[in-house]
């Protein structure tokens, strides 16, 4: 009996503790993910942007396209160690990641799945909306990235604006690129967050 009393006291305690800890998890709405993720974005781009820019001026296409190959993914993965903490601060993360995607991608790594093949046509027909969706856990974010300045043809313009020599670099890096025969104002890929706030 004196168990029994035990288990149940145990339980009750148990019980009311996890209560307590969902009752302080604050529950945020679409449009603030959305806005965290706009902050992420206007932090990590520009200043991605601006040392391929750099590049560009400095050395030309060909070897912007092979700093480029390097330097991104490290520029990403620094970033995603710095927002992580601020995801946990602001929205109580557990978990926090960035990405870029496309239909079109040059890296395989930043292939889009099926639910956001399936966005990206939507923003294909309608134009593109930042755009909130669950994926069990996870809150994903997917703000559009455009072709925004002439400088993006040279690495993923068509046949009249690509840079030849960037073109040879591209094949060589990535065999499988998809990533070229834009125009200006095309819809290039989504900056994507994966948030998840979930206890346990």
């Amino acid at each position: 009996m004196t168990s029994l009393k035990r288990f149940f006291s145990l339980f009750v305690i148990f019980s009311f503790s996890v209560f307590l800890l969902h009752c302080k998890s604050k529950k945020h709405t679409d449009a603030e993910y959305l806005n965290f993720a706009s902050k992420v974005m206007q932090d990590t781009m520009p200043k991605m942007m601006q040392k391929v820019q750099e590049q560009v001026k400095a050395k030309g296409y060909a070897e912007a396209v092979s700093f480029c190959s390097t330097f991104a993914p490290e520029f990403g993965k620094n970033k995603n160690v710095e927002w992580t903490e601020k995801a946990r601060e602001e929205l109580g993360a557990k978990t926090f990641r960035l990405a870029r995607i496309s239909m079109k991608n040059r890296n395989p790594k930043n292939a889009a799945n099926a639910k956001q093949a399936a966005i990206f046509s939507q923003w294909l027909k309608e134009g593109g909306q930042p755009t909130v969706y669950r994926d069990n856990e996870k809150i994903v974010t997917m703000h559009p990235i455009q072709i925004a300045m002439p400088l993006c043809l040279g690495c993923h313009g068509d046949s009249a604006t690509l840079d030849k020599k960037a073109g040879q670099v591209i094949q060589k890096l990535y065999p499988e690129d998809k990533a070229v025969g834009y125009k200006m104002g095309e819809l290039r890929g989504a900056f994507v967050t994966e948030i998840n706030t979930t206890s346990f």
